[in-house]
C-alpha cells in the first residue's frame, strides 16, 4: 500500500465533501522549523513526519449535489523509506465525483523546487461493476531525496457529505486543521428549510482522543457558519493484529448533519419510526396466521420458535444474497408479510419481520432488532445517525436478557447470530421505546473443529492413512459458505488446498463430504479422505527421531510483542481437537515420548498429550486448544500471549522410535 494514498470514506459508502481554501491557491511558506524536524524515536518519528494536514469541507451547495473537499499536506522525508509518502493515489467514483485540481511539489534544502507536471499524473480504472466504476489518479513527486519536503494540494467535487476526519496517521502529525462550512439552506425556500432545518443541524464528536481538539466557531458560536478543529502532535498509529477495525480505534473527528435534540431522543424517535414500519409490514398477515396454525399442537415455546424459524429457512428465498447474475430475475415488490409467504422470497429485513410476526401470532414476546457488524464498524451511542448493518429478532428471557435469532441468514441455526454480530450492539425496538442490548456470544463448546488422523508408518517412515475433519457451529457455517455453489470437483480442490495449508507435504485422495446441506444447521460438516505424507522421521542408527509437529496443523503465534494497546479480538470462541494415531512399522516400537504439556489461564486452555499402546506399537498424539472468549481486554494480553506460546512448544518436541532386536 502506498502511504500517500488518499482513502476517501466515499468508497465505503460515505461521501466526503470537498472545497476550496481560496479561489487562487498559494503554497504556504517553508519555515526553518520545517527543516529542523528530525528523526525522534521518543515520539516514534522515523522515516517521515507530516508537518501539517489542512482540510476544508464546504457543504454550502450540498442541496445542488455539490460538496467540496480540499486537502493540503506537507510531509518531511527523513530516509529512503520515507519516500513512499511522495507516492499518492486518489480513488474516485466515475461520473459522481470529480477531481478538479492537483498541485504538488518537492522542495530541497538548497532551495530547489520540482513541480509536478500534468503529464506525470496517471489515471486507471480499478473497480468496475454493473452499478459503479471507480477510477484512480496517481502520481509520484519529482526530485525526491532522502532529505526533502513534499507537499500536495487536492480539490474535489463530490455529491454528498457525511464526514469523518481521521487525525491519527501512519506517521507523526505535527499540526492538523479541519474547516467545516455548514449547509445553511442555499437552494431551498425559507419555508422548506425552516421545516427541515432541525435535521440539518451540524453535529460533531471526537473519538479515542484523551485531549479534545481545539475548536473555533465563526463568526461566533450563536451564528456559526463554519467551525475549525485543530489538533497538534498526534503520535502515529501502530497497527496490531486481531483487534477492532481501524475506524473504531484511531483518533478521529466525526462531523455530520442530524437533529439538534439529544442522542437519547434521536434513538427514541428512530426506534418509534422503525416500530411503525414493522407494524405496517406485519399488518397484512392472513397467510402467516395459516402457517403458524400448524404449530398449535407443539408443546413448548422453544418448539414453536424452532418450527417458525425452520419453516422460513426452508421455504423463503433470501434475495439479499442474490448476486449480479440473479438481477435479471424480476422480483415483485414485497410490502407485507403475506407477500413474503405468497411469493416465497424477500430481503433479510422482510424475512426477519415475517419471523417476528409469526412469533407474535403465537403469543411469544419478540422484538425487532438492528445490529452492528463488529468486523467492519463500531457503534457510538452519542452519534446521531444510522450505524446498523443488519436486522434480527430478539426474544426476551428471564432477567431482561434476550436471545437473538436471524432466520434470514444462510446456514445459521436457531439461537445463533453470525460471529461478526456477537458482542456487538443491537437496537431493540418496541411500542414504547428503543433500548440497546449487547448481542450474546456463543460459547467455545458451540464452535468445535475436530481433526482425526488414523495413520500407518512404513519401514522408510512414510505415512499413509485417513484424515477425518468435523466442523461445528461457526466453523461449520464458514465451510458451508466457502463451498456454496461450488461443483463437486471444486469442493475437492478446496479441501486439497486447505489440507496443504494445514499439513506439511501432504497428498490427498478419495475425498468424501457429509452435511454440506443439512436439515439442521447444527449438524457438523464432515470431510473424510485418504492421505499420504512424506517421511516424518530422521534415521539415526537403529533409531528414528520424529517431530510430532509434522502431524499437527500448523498454528502461528501472532502475539509476539511484549505489550498491547488495543483489545484482542477473535472471530469467535472455539475449541480445536486434534487426535493422531500411528501404527508403527514392523520391527519398530515407540521408545520415548515427550512429557505432556497442560496449560490453562483466564482466556483459554491448551493440552498436548503423548501416549503409546500395545507395547509401543501404537502411538497416540493429541492437541486440544480452547479459546474461551472472542473479545479480550488488553490488560489480559499476557494471558493471550502465553496461551498461544504453549501451542508453539510442540515444535520443540521429539518422539524416539527404536528398532526391535531379533
Amino acid at each position: 500500500m502506498q502511504k500517500g494514498q488518499i482513502f476517501f470514506v466515499v468508497l465505503m459508502g460515505i461521501f466526503w465533501g470537498s472545497g476550496l481554501f481560496a479561489k487562487d491557491f498559494e503554497w504556504a511558506a517553508i519555515s526553518d522549523a520545517d527543516w529542523e524536524v528530525t528523526a525522534d524515536s521518543a515520539n516514534n518519528i522515523r522515516n517521515a513526519v507530516m508537518l501539517f494536514e489542512k482540510l476544508e469541507v464546504d457543504d454550502q451547495k450540498m442541496v445542488d449535489g455539490k460538496t467540496y473537499y480540499t486537502l493540503y499536506r506537507r510531509v518531511r522525508i527523513l530516509s529512503p523509506e520515507g519516500r513512499e509518502w511522495g507516492d499518492v493515489e486518489i480513488p474516485y467514483v466515475n461520473k459522481k465525483q470529480k477531481i478538479e485540481k492537483i498541485e504538488a511539489r518537492t522542495i530541497l534544502r538548497d532551495g530547489q523546487i520540482f513541480l509536478l507536471n500534468k503529464d506525470d499524473i496517471y489515471e486507471k480504472e480499478i473497480i468496475k461493476t454493473k452499478d459503479v466504476k471507480i477510477k484512480q489518479k496517481s502520481f509520484s513527486l519529482p526530485g525526491m531525496t532522502d532529505d526533502c519536503i513534499v507537499e500536495y494540494y487536492l480539490k474535489l467535487r463530490l455529491p454528498d457529505s457525511e464526514n469523518q476526519w481521521v487525525t491519527e496517521k501512519e506517521i507523526y502529525l505535527k499540526e492538523g486543521e479541519l474547516t467545516w462550512l455548514f449547509y445553511r439552506g442555499r437552494g431551498m425556500s425559507n419555508y422548506f428549510y425552516g421545516v427541515l432545518s432541525d435535521y440539518f443541524s451540524p453535529n460533531y464528536l471526537w473519538e479515542n482522543m484523551a485531549i479534545p481538539p481545539e475548536m473555533e466557531s465563526l463568526p461566533n458560536e450563536k451564528k456559526a457558519e463554519k467551525i475549525i478543529f485543530r489538533v497538534k502532535d498526534v503520535p502515529p498509529f501502530t497497527a496490531e493484529s486481531h483487534t477492532q477495525p481501524d475506524e473504531a480505534i484511531k483518533r478521529n473527528i466525526r462531523f455530520y448533519y442530524s437533529t439538534s435534540s439529544s442522542a437519547t431522543d434521536y434513538w427514541g424517535d428512530l426506534g418509534n419510526n422503525i416500530n411503525k414500519m414493522v407494524k405496517k409490514f406485519t399488518e397484512y398477515n392472513k397467510k402467516a396466521k395459516k402457517v403458524v396454525e400448524q404449530f398449535d399442537t407443539l408443546a413448548t415455546r422453544d418448539e414453536k420458535i424452532y418450527a417458525a424459524y425452520n419453516w422460513l429457512q426452508k421455504n423463503i428465498d433470501n434475495t439479499s444474497y442474490k448476486d449480479d447474475e440473479d438481477e435479471d430475475k424480476k422480483y415483485k415488490p414485497i410490502e407485507a408479510v403475506d407477500d413474503v409467504i405468497k411469493y416465497g422470497y424477500g430481503s433479510s429485513t422482510n424475512i426477519n419481520m415475517t419471523f417476528l410476526d409469526m412469533l407474535q401470532l403465537m403469543g411469544i414476546d419478540a422484538k425487532f432488532v438492528y445490529a452492528v457488524d463488529r468486523d467492519d464498524n463500531s457503534f457510538n451511542r452519542q452519534a446521531k445517525y444510522w450505524q446498523f448493518d443488519r436486522s434480527m429478532v430478539g426474544i426476551q428471557n428471564s432477567g431482561n436478557k434476550f436471545t437473538f435469532y436471524n432466520p434470514a441468514a444462510k446456514y445459521l441455526p436457531p439461537e445463533s447470530v453470525a460471529w461478526y454480530n456477537e458482542g456487538s450492539i443491537g437496537l431493540v425496538v418496541s411500542d414504547l421505546t428503543a433500548n440497546f442490548a449487547t448481542i450474546h456470544s456463543s460459547f467455545s463448546r458451540d464452535n468445535i473443529m475436530r481433526r482425526t488422523l488414523d495413520l500407518r508408518m512404513s519401514d522408510d517412515a512414510e505415512i499413509t492413512g485417513r484424515l477425518l475433519e468435523e466442523y461445528k457451529g461457526h466453523f461449520g457455517r464458514d465451510i458451508r459458505f466457502k463451498l456454496d455453489d461450488l461443483t463437486e470437483d471444486e469442493q475437492i480442490e478446496y479441501y486439497k488446498e486447505r489440507a496443504k495449508e494445514n499439513y506439511v507435504q501432504i497428498e490427498i485422495d478419495s475425498i468424501m463430504t457429509q452435511n454440506i446441506i443439512a436439515d439442521d444447521w447444527r449438524t457438523s460438516v464432515r470431510m473424510k479422505c485418504q492421505i499420504a505424507m512424506e517421511s516424518a522421521g530422521q534415521l539415526m542408527g537403529n533409531r528414528i527421531l520424529i517431530k510430532p509437529s509434522h502431524f499437527f496443523s500448523r498454528q502461528e503465534n501472532p502475539f509476539q510483542t511484549e505489550t498491547r494497546k488495543y483489545p484482542i479480538v477473535f472471530e469467535f470462541a472455539h475449541e480445536i481437537f486434534e487426535t493422531i494415531s500411528i501404527v508403527m512399522p514392523e520391527g519398530w516400537i515407540v521408545e520415548a515420548v515427550p512429557e505432556d504439556q497442560r496449560f490453562g489461564n483466564r482466556v483459554g486452555e491448551c493440552l498436548i498429550q503423548f501416549r503409546n499402546f500395545n507395547n509401543g506399537k501404537l502411538l497416540s498424539l493429541q492437541r486440544v486448544f480452547k479459546l474461551k472468549y472472542p473479545m479480550i481486554k488488553p490488560e489480559f494480553y499476557s494471558d493471550v500471549r502465553e496461551l498461544f506460546n504453549v501451542q508453539q512448544l510442540l515444535e520443540e518436541k521429539t518422539i524416539i522410535l527404536s528398532e526391535v532386536s531379533e
